[in-house]
């Protein structure tokens, strides 16, 4: 009985694509487009933050763009990975927001 090497990329079908190939999306390009959408994000993220510190008080710009990402990143986790679903006590999870973001502008 021959063992099975774990690092093998086996061929699906006869066009030489691995599973893990086929997984990450890289054959039908998704794993390309996600890439370069969030290098583009990336740069209008840094170019709006050196525009806004440039043209407003830089103690009211940065909390409120650090509480906004925040506030960004917890919608986009609950609505476009399903996050919400898994929550029990959304009392918990609006407290422990407000928490956070109160914690941010805080420390300015």
């Amino acid at each position: 009985c021959a063992l099975h090497d774990p690092l093998e990329r086996p061929n699906i079908g006869g066009d030489g694509q691995s599973r893990l190939d086929s997984f990450l999306g890289v054959r039908r390009g998704l794993f390309l487009n996600a890439f370069l959408i969030n290098v583009v994000f990336l740069i209008v993220m840094r170019v709006g933050t050196i525009y806004g510190c440039a043209r407003c008080d830089v103690l009211l710009f940065v909390p409120l763009n650090q509480v906004l990402n925040v506030f960004l990143s917890v919608s986009t986790g609950m609505v476009v990975l399903g996050e919400g679903r898994d929550v029990y006590s959304w009392i918990g999870v609006i407290s422990s927001l407000i928490i956070v973001l109160t914690g941010i502008v805080m420390l300015v």
